[in-house]
């Protein structure tokens, strides 16, 4: 376990002392990095503020000996938010604890844009003036779940009913997008996250036109889709967790791929497919939660639109 830094502790030691501690902790990290299973990345220490710097450090490396460093960094990145000491060159820090910990790709492109003189234009067009031309308030529908699952049928289902009731909708279907706007995306985690980020902004645009934005990826990880909910507006991100075993799932198997996993293991190899050989984060508190294996999707669609009438994300 590798020790909080006190601040008056830190502030005794000489810069390049403070650097060294700083550089055996990050190799630490970087291991304990590796082990968890999250991509290796390469660290550049950041000693401005000595005792902070090595403090945070410090929880980092607290994180991964508990096994929970996507929980540890979100407590960590609030920390800095909150405390004065440390407004001198929080940005660098920041960015670097996020590529240590493997932090979602969305918070890294947040913190690191690369366009310069750039302006966000503000519309003419009031949310009030959309909801009334549309009969929608601002709304994101996350399906997530394992391949084979029903995601996908759900979505188109949900889709049609919602528009010939007159509510505008779209799906943004994981398999869709990655024809054109992620093409360019594999299935390695930073990949995954990338493609989450993606389908999190068309979303969001979707959601303020004032078109339902029914969102169908497996988005294995619970980081990410807390970064798309934090990126909405209060309420306006539905999580729905289309639950099904994997014995099920693979018994269905419409695309094959469960088949295909399991042969590439039995010779040595791994498709990275999410619920047989890469990890699959369940939500915890989903808005809705569906049970595909005994609900038809009927039953599933009337559960989603009962839920957006309820909250008033429909305006009849």
């Amino acid at each position: 376990m590798i020790p909080m830094f006190s601040r008056n502790h830190a502030c005794r030691r000489s810069a390049a002392d403070n650097r060294r501690r700083a550089e055996s902790v990050m190799r630490r990290v970087k291991k304990l990095h590796i082990a968890a299973g999250l991509p290796a990345v390469n660290c550049v220490p950041v000693m401005r503020r000595g005792y902070a710097t090595q403090s945070i450090i410090g929880c980092v490396a607290r994180g991964f000996d508990s096994l929970a460093p996507r929980t540890s960094i979100i407590t960590i990145l609030a920390c800095i938010g909150r405390n004065s000491w440390y407004s001198e060159g929080k940005g660098i820090l920041i960015r670097w604890v996020i590529s240590v910990i493997g932090f979602p790709l969305f918070w890294r492109a947040w913190m690191t844009i690369k366009a310069t003189n750039i302006i966000w234009h503000a519309g003419k067009v009031a949310p009030d003036e959309r909801t009334a031309a549309t009969g929608n308030r601002p709304c994101i529908v996350w399906l997530t779940g394992l391949s084979g699952c029903g995601k996908s049928t759900i979505a188109m289902s949900l889709e049609h009913q919602l528009v010939a009731s007159g509510h505008p909708a779209y799906v943004l279907d994981g398999d869709n997008l990655r024809h054109g706007l992620n093409r360019d995306l594999g299935f390695s985690p930073e990949d995954r996250a990338e493609n989450i980020r993606r389908a999190g902004e068309v979303a969001r645009l979707l959601a303020d036109a004032g078109v339902i934005a029914i969102s169908s990826f497996i988005s294995p990880y619970a980081a990410d889709r807390d970064a798309i909910r934090a990126m909405a507006g209060p309420g306006q991100f539905v999580e729905v967790f289309v639950d099904a075993p994997l014995n099920i799932c693979e018994r269905r198997d419409p695309k094959g791929l469960y088949k295909k996993a399991r042969a590439a293991i039995a010779e040595g190899r791994s498709l990275m497919l999410t619920g047989v050989d890469a990890p699959y984060e369940a939500p915890r508190h989903p808005e809705i939660h569906l049970h595909t294996e005994s609900q038809s999707v009927e039953e599933c669609v009337k559960n989603i639109l009962d839920y957006l009438r309820r909250e008033s994300r429909l305006v009849e």
